[in-house]
């Protein structure tokens, strides 16, 4: 096999690096610091709480369908004073690395303006950023599957090494099957790689053991693992469909995704093509080719099977593959279009980024202020008015942002009783305008899209568009004029 060299980046290399790292954090910190926690990123919050180490691990298992390396990471943290939302500044940080280790991956198969275009690509990509301001392991998941990539590299780059330096890609595969189950997707893309290249018959054992080694902390965890499948937390993907598979690259790249497939279908014809080019070129090529279109695939045939698991967010690890891939395609054109199509690329996703942040998130921490303001108790109901999804959007985010962080459920009216107050939460233009106009409104006030008001009677109104509402009430609070529902019910009660 003739070896890769495997050299120090050039000046220009790091220098490109650097600005794609640097873009990518300025990016992410304005969302980081702005947008309140939501509802996933506050199960995951919950765990960095937990009081000791085994109550952390036990929430793990309980209401997450990860392995436990991020949590571990950002409860050590909270115990040294970090709060939950300033751990979003590990996925910043691991949101700039991984821009900057695309550039540095992509220079050693290409120019180095065509790496700095998978930078920007990285950089600006809707689900790095989205995920690249949150307390939750995706962005470190993309980034440690580039970190394995490199060790991977530098396998076939170096001779090999005792002791601890040896074992450089067992750490990584320790360090990235520990982030997130679908790591192991990127795992078996490589085996495949490994043993189907001829360049790297005399590498595959070596390789193969430190791989092997790497994954035993999964295998002690992986009881865990089999209670978190069995607890159907992927259930709400949905059955089987051609179009979202072809979306995926789309969905990592850009948030709106067009009503038309030909957009969607462009672009991955674009990344297959890049794919092409690089398997060509090199076994370095090709072991990005299957870090790009392996774990589709394989994620892809699973889904169809009928395990549903097939979710843009869990195959981000891909993405940057993907960006090279493109960033290919574009060192290949003739001069006089490469640079051209390579800038339309860059402002198109720089773009694309801006308008998505224009639809901002719903800032669920001015809405419990806002509550609190016009006087909100524990005894008091607050009826949502929204769809089925509405009702867990606001109830994880609401709990944790009132005073004394109360727990809420479902509640029913008591239409022979009466509440201290009542208080009404709705994103619906149309119904905070009905409402407004009602003549049961003491008070109301807006917060972005979403009307905030309390009620002028005491009794929660019969008809529509009362009828519509989701009542939340706090679980240990007695009251007349609220019956609550059993948490076992909630899911039919709001489906009837």
């Amino acid at each position: 096999m003739s070896q890769p060299s495997w050299k120090r980046p050039d000046r220009l290399a790091l220098a490109c690096a650097a600005g794609a790292g640097a873009l990518a954090a300025a990016v992410r910190i304005p969302g980081a610091v702005r947008d309140a926690l939501w509802q996933d990123e506050l199960a995951s919050a919950h765990v960095l709480i937990q009081a000791t180490p085994w109550g952390m691990l036990h929430q793990i298992a309980r209401t997450e369908a990860t392995p436990p390396l991020w949590y571990a990471i950002g409860w050590v943290a909270n115990r040294f004073g970090l709060s939950p939302q300033g751990y979003r500044a590990g996925s910043v940080l691991a949101g700039a690395l991984l821009a900057g280790g695309a550039v540095l991956v992509a220079r050693r198969l290409m120019p180095v303006w065509a790496s700095a275009l998978a930078g920007v690509l990285v950089a600006f990509g809707w689900q790095f950023v989205m995920h690249g301001r949150e307390i939750r392991s995706y962005e470190l998941f993309a980034l440690a599957t580039l970190v394995f990539a490199w060790a991977l590299l530098r396998e076939l780059a170096v001779e090999p090494r005792s002791g601890l330096r040896g074992y450089v890609l067992a750490l990584a595969v320790a360090c990235g099957s520990l982030t997130n189950y679908f790591f192991l997707l990127s795992v078996v893309a490589a085996l495949v790689w490994l043993f189907t290249d001829r360049e790297l018959r005399l590498e595959r054992r070596r390789i193969a053991r430190q791989i092997a080694v790497g994954l035993i902390p999964l295998a002690v965890w992986s009881p865990i693992l089999v209670h978190q499948y069995l607890g159907q937390r992927f259930s709400w993907i949905g059955p089987f469909t051609l179009r979202g598979v072809i979306n995926v690259y789309w969905e990592l790249l850009v948030r709106v995704v067009p009503a038309s497939v030909l957009l969607p279908a462009l672009l991955l014809l674009a990344i297959v093509g890049g794919c092409a080019l690089l398997s060509r070129a090199s076994c370095e090529g090709r072991l990005v080719a299957a870090l790009c279109v392996g774990p589709v695939a394989l994620a892809g045939l699973a889904w169809l099977a009928g395990a549903h698991v097939f979710d843009p967010r869990n195959l981000i690890a891909t993405g940057p593959f993907a960006a090279i891939a493109l960033a290919a395609v574009a060192a290949r054109l003739p001069r006089v279009l490469a640079y051209p199509a390579a800038l339309a690329a860059a402002v198109a996703i720089a773009v694309a980024a801006v308008n998505a942040e224009a639809r901002p998130p719903t800032p669920y921490d001015r809405i419990s202020r806002l509550l609190v303001a016009e006087g909100w108790k524990a005894a008091d109901p607050i009826l949502l008015f929204g769809n089925f999804d509405d009702f867990f959007a606001y109830r994880s985010p609401l709990e944790w942002y009132l005073p004394n962080r109360p727990l809420l459920t479902l509640g029913e009216p008591e239409r022979t009783s009466t509440c201290r107050a009542i208080f009404v939460v709705t994103p619906s233009t149309r119904i905070a305008a009905d409402l407004a106009r009602s003549g049961v409104v003491a008070a109301h006030s807006s917060v972005d899209h979403v009307f905030v008001a309390r009620l002028g009677v005491r009794r929660i109104p019969a008809g529509s568009p009362w009828s519509s509402a989701h009542v939340l009430a706090v679980r240990e609070q007695s009251r007349a004029c609220v019956r609550l529902v059993a948490e076992g019910a909630i899911v039919a009660d709001l489906q009837r």
